[in-house]
């Protein structure tokens, strides 16, 4: 799944870059924290973080985004307060998809996301469960 920091680049130009970055560094903490020890969470770019749960289905990895969102919604970052996330989240490898395919339909996910009104968690069409 990819997990993107809503309006992150007006909150970077309000509070200045040092600040977003420290909302960087916050957020994949709680990320990694709400997460088990067979994730992997990784920065991948300016405010989107990938993740990758291991022999997950569709619906808990679902459900897990929507528990990302909603860990990061509940904390007050320093200096900054709340903020929100979006989600999009796409099947694995095991469907015979390569993991770019799978980057890529998790990043249309997302995008549907975050057009629908953020604060939510898209699922790629191309997804279904095991």
């Amino acid at each position: 799944m990819l997990v993107d920091l809503d309006h992150f680049e007006a909150l970077n130009a309000r509070y200045g870059r040092a600040v977003g970055d420290a909302v960087l560094g916050e957020a994949a903490l709680i990320l990694k924290m709400t997460l088990r020890e067979t994730d992997l969470v990784a920065r991948l770019g300016a405010d989107t973080f990938a993740v990758v749960l291991p022999e997950t289905d569709s619906l808990p990895a679902l459900r897990c985004a929507d528990r990302l969102c909603r860990a990061l919604e509940d904390h007050s970052f320093a200096r900054v307060g709340r903020i929100s996330a979006s989600a999009g989240v796409a099947a694995g490898p095991r469907d015979g998809l390569e993991a770019v395919e799978v980057l890529h339909h998790a990043d249309e996910a997302l995008t549907c996301a975050k057009k629908s009104g953020r604060r939510r968690v898209s699922v790629s069409p191309q997804t279904h469960s095991h």
